[in-house]
């Protein structure tokens, strides 16, 4: 069965709305100073990346882990 069109239409609002809570999300880590600084072990994500995804929150190296079931967490 194909989607009706509010089931698109509620679909394209849902990644509106994610869309939108990742650039807040962006704003708040550039106002607490730790954009484009991994979560996982607080390097400086890569600016090809960030410019690719500027909603990044974790580097290439600690996503490719995490995929792997890893955490790469540093004190």
């Amino acid at each position: 069965m194909a989607p009706s069109e509010s089931d698109t239409a509620l679909a394209h609002i849902r990644l509106a709305e994610e869309a939108l809570a990742a650039v807040q999300e962006a704003e708040e880590r550039i106002g607490r100073g730790r954009y484009g600084l991994c979560d996982d072990c607080h390097e400086p994500i890569g600016w090809d990346e960030l410019l690719q995804a500027p909603e990044q929150t974790v580097c290439r190296s600690c996503s490719q882990f995490g995929e792997l079931g890893g955490s790469r967490l540093r004190s």
